[in-house]
Parts: structure tokens; C-alpha cells; sequence
């Protein structure tokens, strides 16, 4: 009887604590372990190791930040999270990493521009374009486990504040914002001329072929005229080319 009134008491209380761990999790602080190296080497320093450091994400009210590192739920890979660093906030202009001729993409309306710090492994905005804000979770506050345990200790890289970095040469300037401006406008204009001159070449070409089958039917048609009169020879040849001469002057 004892057992079932300690169980009476003890799993009631048990829920209560497991809903409030998760209710505390979801909605005001949870961790994430770091994968990869593409925040290297604010996280993850160490390339040797496959551990990752683990990471106290603050999500209670949060607020979007340039430079802040943050928790968001991948665009890419559904019921998976990354952490990147904040690089633009809506209505700014970003210098995209392509090799394309337009070069800077202006984050729309309730959206954020994403990098990693390392950025020659970072799959980021660069690949997947800006993200929306509801995919953040929140931010990093700091490393609560560090992936090279115990050579950590001596970086003290334990409960360190990861810092808000922001990155002002990703974003345009008023400068480089005329001159994409202008870039752009050329490049339409160029690409507006070689449609023209596509056209004009198609026109042309049809024009011709055009030319080559009246040309080709006419032919028929003085053959077809001349046969019947071949049993006339060759006076009646001279007078029949003299006469298709005269008809196409």
C-alpha cells in the first residue's frame, strides 16, 4: 500500500516537473550542440574532434540583432536547427557571395540575412536566401560545454558571453548601393540589346529561307511550263531561257 500511495504522490509531481522542463525549453532557454565548422572558430574551434561545443540558447522575447548569434530551425532540412551569426535585418541591402553579375539582394520584409563565420564552409543565406524571422529560436548566449574538454579549461572557454559581432562590410553602402544600382540597369540594357539582335537575326534567317523557297518554287514552276515543249529542241531552249530572263528582270 505504500508503494502505490509513494506513486500517488511522486508521478504527479514527476509530470509537473517534466512539463516545466519542457514548457522552460520551448519557450525561455534550451541548449544545442554545434555541428559542423561553419562558425569556426567562435564555435567549434577545434577541426580534430567531432564533438561539438553546446550552446545556452535564450529565446524568452527576442528580438533579432545585427551581429547576434542565433538558434534557427534549418530552411533546408526539415526538424533540424543551425546557428549563424545575423548579418542584415529587413530593408537592408547584402553583398551575396556568387558569381553571378547582380551582387547584392535586399532582405524583404519580416526576414533576416544568415552567414557563418567561416565562410568558405558555411551553407548559409548565400544558398538558401534570407530566412524568416519565425525560424529563429534565439540567441546563443553562450558555451556551456566546450567540444575540447578538459583543454578548454586553460581558453576558459567555459560560460563565456558569446558576443554580438556585427559585420558592416556585408552590407552595401550608400556607394556601393548607386553603383549596383547602375550595374543592374546596364546589365538589363545589355540584355535587352542582345534580345534585339536575336530577333533581327531570326528575322533575317526567315527572311531568307523565305526567299530560297520562292526562289525554289519558281524553278519548279518554269520546269514544269518547259517540258511539254522539249520536242521543239534547242531553238525552243534559247527562246524559253530568254523569256525567264525577261520575267525575272
Amino acid at each position: 500500500m505504500w508503494l502505490v500511495r509513494s506513486l500517488r504522490v511522486v508521478c504527479p509531481v514527476a509530470i509537473g516537473v517534466f512539463s516545466t522542463m519542457v514548457a522552460f525549453n520551448d519557450g525561455v532557454a534550451g541548449h544545442i550542440t554545434v555541428v559542423g565548422g561553419s562558425m569556426r572558430p567562435t564555435l567549434n574551434p577545434n577541426p580534430n574532434t567531432d564533438k561539438g561545443d553546446r550552446c545556452l540558447v535564450y529565446k524568452w522575447n527576442y528580438k533579432p540583432t545585427r551581429g547576434d548569434i542565433v538558434c534557427v530551425r534549418s530552411p533546408n532540412k526539415p526538424g533540424g536547427s543551425v546557428i549563424k551569426r545575423i548579418i542584415g535585418l529587413e530593408g537592408d541591402f547584402v553583398k551575396v557571395r556568387t558569381s553571378t553579375p547582380l551582387k547584392m539582394v535586399q532582405v524583404p520584409v519580416g526576414q533576416v540575412w544568415l552567414e557563418g563565420d567561416n565562410t568558405a564552409w558555411s551553407l548559409d543565406s548565400n544558398t538558401y536566401g534570407p530566412v524568416p524571422v519565425n525560424l529563429i529560436e534565439g540567441k546563443a548566449v553562450c558555451v556551456t560545454w566546450a567540444q575540447d574538454f578538459p583543454h578548454s579549461w586553460s581558453e576558459n572557454r567555459f560560460f563565456t558571453k558569446l558576443a554580438t559581432e556585427d559585420r558592416p562590410h556585408r552590407r552595401a553602402t550608400d556607394k556601393e548601393f548607386v553603383d549596383w544600382l547602375n550595374r543592374k540597369k546596364e546589365f538589363k540594357r545589355q540584355k535587352m540589346e542582345r534580345l534585339c539582335e536575336v530577333k533581327w537575326e531570326l528575322k533575317t534567317r526567315e527572311k531568307s529561307q523565305q526567299e530560297e523557297k520562292e526562289a525554289e518554287h519558281k524553278a519548279l514552276e518554269w520546269e514544269r511550263l518547259r517540258k511539254p515543249w522539249e520536242q521543239f529542241g534547242d531553238e525552243f531552249d534559247l527562246l524559253f531561257l530568254d523569256a525567264k530572263e525577261k520575267t525575272n528582270h
